[in-house]
């Protein structure tokens, strides 16, 4: 959940700082987009599990994939607000970042935009080759 919660507070300190959004806009696009990762980690998760190994949920989303993507998609932010509007907020994940030495948070950077580059690859790919059978998308 830490990785979960420094990933939140990158994207906020980016849409309030570089986006110049106020705070709670900020914190706003910060949970979404959050949220829109979670969910597709969890597609990601099930479509390598499922190649792996069937079970049920693999292929309900080989079966109804759309209905599973929209409820994914829903409910991981409806997941996120339970601990990010409920429990905590920014500050004390901010403090805890800031808390960091440089280099951790440098290399907690990294691991993030790594994540954000990869995370949607690896979705496109693992649902092409569980759900569809072949990379191909035409």
């Amino acid at each position: 959940m830490k990785f979960v919660d420094c990933f939140l507070y990158i994207t906020y300190r980016f849409a309030h700082n570089k986006l110049k959004k106020n705070e709670s806009d900020a914190k706003w696009s910060a949970f979404l987009h959050t949220g829109v990762y979670f969910a597709i980690f969890l597609i990601t998760f099930i479509c390598i599990i499922g190649i792996i190994v069937d079970n049920p949920i693999s292929v309900f989303l080989k079966r109804q994939s759309f209905l599973l993507w929209m409820l994914l998609f829903i409910l991981s932010p409806v997941l996120l607000s339970l601990r990010y509007y409920r429990f905590s907020g920014i500050t004390s994940i901010e403090q805890s970042y800031l808390s960091l030495k440089k280099t951790q948070q440098n290399i907690i950077n990294i691991l993030i935009y790594i994540t954000m580059i990869t995370l949607p690859i690896l979705c496109f790919v693992a649902y092409r080759l569980y759900v569809i059978g072949h990379l191909q998308w035409w």
